[in-house]
């Protein structure tokens, strides 16, 4: 029982590593394509070295907040907690600081590097979610549009899971009425259906 375990516990990073190796291949394999639209996001890039700063000091909290507490009894729930805390809050600096790519076309798909990568093969179809009011990405009150991407199968790999927003939102990636109009035109010479019209975000 416990080689399977064990067995388990090592094919989780090779599969992980097998998927990342695969999304890399992906992303090079459409951006050979010609680019039909660029649309760039409104987020600013952070210089790499804040973003391995911010990092390097998340991590000798983690170490510290380890250490501080040894010789507790219970430090099984210690290390869960914080292990959990330090988790979140490396996903939301990695997100903070992250490289804001753009949203590239081409005639083999679409892609965000590293994040989104879709074949025109893999798409179902399309629609618009604008953000407003309340729901607005930004402290601006500027109404932004963004692309929502529903691929094939079940399992939506560009929707968040929670609300089901479009990924693209949290990359900064919007759209003006004429790059709307272009990315229709674009989509629609592929054979991508528009499965909805603009719709705007419930309150939740």
């Amino acid at each position: 029982m416990v080689a399977n375990t064990s067995e388990t516990n090592v094919q989780k990073p090779r599969r992980m590593g097998l998927h990342v190796m695969r999304k890399k291949q992906k992303i090079r394999g459409i951006l050979i394509g010609n680019e039909l639209l660029r649309i760039e996001s409104i987020h600013r890039k952070v210089p790499k070295w804040i973003r391995y700063t911010a990092l390097l000091i998340i991590s000798i909290g983690y170490i510290l907040a380890l250490l501080l507490r040894l010789n507790e009894e219970e430090l099984w729930l210690w290390v869960s907690a914080i292990s959990v805390l330090y988790v979140l809050i490396l996903v939301v600096v990695v997100r903070m600081t992250n490289e804001k790519n753009p949203f590239i076309v081409t005639e083999k798909g679409i892609v965000v590097d590293p994040y989104l990568a879709e074949l025109w093969e893999d798409i179902e179809g399309y629609g618009w979610e604008t953000f407003k009011g309340f729901n607005r990405i930004s402290l601006s009150a500027k109404e932004r549009t963004c692309l929502l991407i529903v691929n094939k199968g079940r399992f939506q790999r560009n929707l968040e899971h929670i609300y089901n927003h479009s990924m693209l939102a949290q990359y900064g990636i919007f759209f003006n009425s004429e790059q709307m109009a272009k990315t229709e035109v674009i989509f629609s010479q592929f054979g991508i259906r528009k499965i909805q019209e603009s719709r705007q975000p419930s309150i939740s």
